[in-house]
């Protein structure tokens, strides 16, 4: 038993690049950390309203539907086309304003995302400055 040789062999033969020398910038931490804060306040799928807004326009459209082809009657039940009015009025009147607070929810999330991007493009700028009065 030779202890000098080994039994493992390599199956592929591995290139390892070194990295390339890029251009970089120091960011103050105060800046790096509120880029930071504002990132994890960002909400991409604002769908509470959305969903909302779908469920209630469903039912009203439902009702609606149910209303129109004459699928209820007074005859079970005692002013059930007035309570089935009610439920189509109530259910369209909430989805319009769930999907009103859906787009507004949009714009707000959009706003942040515009913020961070504006606090980037500062950032940037600040470095162009000083590089194009040192050359």
């Amino acid at each position: 038993m030779n202890s000098t040789s080994s039994s493992f062999q390599y199956s592929q033969n591995w290139v390892i690049e070194p990295a390339k020398d890029t251009r970089g910038i120091v960011i103050v931490k105060q800046e790096w950390d509120f880029l930071k804060d504002q990132i994890d306040e960002l909400d991409f799928e604002p769908i509470f309203f959305q969903n909302a807004a779908s469920i209630l326009l469903g039912a009203a459209l439902a009702t609606f539907i149910s209303i129109v082809t004459g699928a209820i009657s007074d005859s079970s039940y005692k002013n059930a086309i007035l309570i089935a009015w009610s439920i189509c009025a109530v259910c369209t009147i909430g989805g319009a304003l769930a999907a009103y607070f859906a787009v507004k929810e949009r714009e707000i999330s959009r706003s942040k995302a515009a913020s961070i991007i504006t606090q980037m493009k500062l950032i940037e700028e600040k470095f162009e400055l000083d590089e194009k009065s040192t050359a």
